[in-house]
């Protein structure tokens, strides 16, 4: 599962931009009041070419605080992000998209920056409200505003029913909009998963959990996607479901140890991981193989919180077997660790 925290900054992989990341796709004619023949006729070319003046700017001003932003210059990107807004609202009003996408850009910045997430709440909320005015309930960028809103909502750790309500109309939307398998659609799968497992309904958060995790490992074994697979070998493990806890955790030591090596301490916690299910399924050769693997990485790299925690498990697999002998020799080594 890609990431985000409840106090932290949200990944962008959870937060989806608009999908008309070019504001020139807009169709003004949609929201500009029609004019009547004699104030057509009054609109001189020099005034159509100011029009496209400012927009350009406009956007131009856009790209500069999304580099400001980028390169962590938090002042100058919001006081860009500030005038775009302002010059938008301006320009084209407050209910026309390219304000909206405007609102939602620098809400976007204050809660990836921590600037005010109450701020961001209000021009979420206002957005979400004007999409669905000027383009529909069910419009792409209606329901990835309804995503980011729903995203903030948990970060501030508000109601998650309301949360779940939120990403749950994200994914029916966007599966009947963009399919099954677009970008925002998959970012509402892993969401609402992530809220459903808070919520505790884990039949449902599991099957959407594999969902999400299916459609990046067809693309990559990146160390993301093994970083998920060994999340939902956990979400298993906590459910007692074995078997397909063991198949998630076993691609992850594998992978783990072919793309980060053997001893890096993220492999090792995958094996770590791997013991305890062996554990719970009462495989204690299994177990003591991968409890000795995990001990012997941590005692290499010298970590000695996870060795203490690699020498416990360790002694619990020998106990079950009744292995007195090693049992005394893992007890005083891990007296000379301490």
């Amino acid at each position: 599962m890609s990431e985000f925290t409840k106090s932290g900054e949200v990944k962008h992989e959870d937060l989806p931009s608009l999908p008309s990341s070019d504001e020139d796709d807009f169709d003004d004619q949609e929201y500009i009041p029609e004019l009547n023949e004699e104030e057509a006729g009054a609109r001189s070319d020099d005034a159509e070419d100011e029009d496209d003046e400012e927009d350009g700017t406009l956007t131009q001003l856009t790209i500069m605080a999304q580099e400001a932003h980028s390169q962590n210059q938090i002042e100058k990107a919001e006081k860009l992000y500030r005038a775009v807004l302002a010059g938008r609202t301006a320009s084209s009003g407050s209910d026309h998209p390219k304000t909206l996408f405007a609102q939602n850009n620098l809400a976007l910045f204050l809660q990836q920056s921590g600037k005010d997430l109450n701020e961001a709440q209000a021009l979420l909320e206002s957005a979400l409200t004007g999409y669905e005015k000027a383009r529909g309930p069910n419009h792409s960028e209606t329901l990835c505003c309804c995503n980011n809103l729903g995203m903030l909502l948990y970060v501030q750790e508000k109601d998650l029913n309301i949360v779940e309500s939120l990403f749950r109309r994200s994914l029916v939307g966007n599966e009947e909009q963009l399919g099954p398998k677009h970008p925002s659609t998959l970012a509402a799968v892993s969401n609402l998963a992530r809220v459903l497992d808070d919520l505790e309904q884990l039949e449902e958060a599991g099957t959407l959990y594999e969902r999400s995790l299916a459609s990046k490992q067809k693309k990559s074994k990146s160390i993301e996607v093994l970083e998920e697979t060994n999340d939902l070998a956990k979400f298993f493990r906590r459910q007692q479901k074995w078997d397909k806890a063991l198949a998630l955790c076993q691609t992850a030591c594998d992978g783990r140890g072919t793309v980060l090596g053997e001893n890096h301490s993220e492999t090792l916690a995958s094996y770590y991981g791997l013991a305890a299910i062996y554990i719970g399924m009462e495989q204690w050769v299994e177990a003591e193989t991968a409890a000795k693997k995990c001990l012997m990485g941590y005692a290499t790299l010298k970590m000695t919180e996870d060795l203490n925690d690699a020498f416990d498990l360790l002694i619990q697999v020998l106990e079950n077997q009744g292995k007195v002998k090693e049992i005394v020799a893992m007890k005083q080594w891990k007296k000379e660790f301490a």
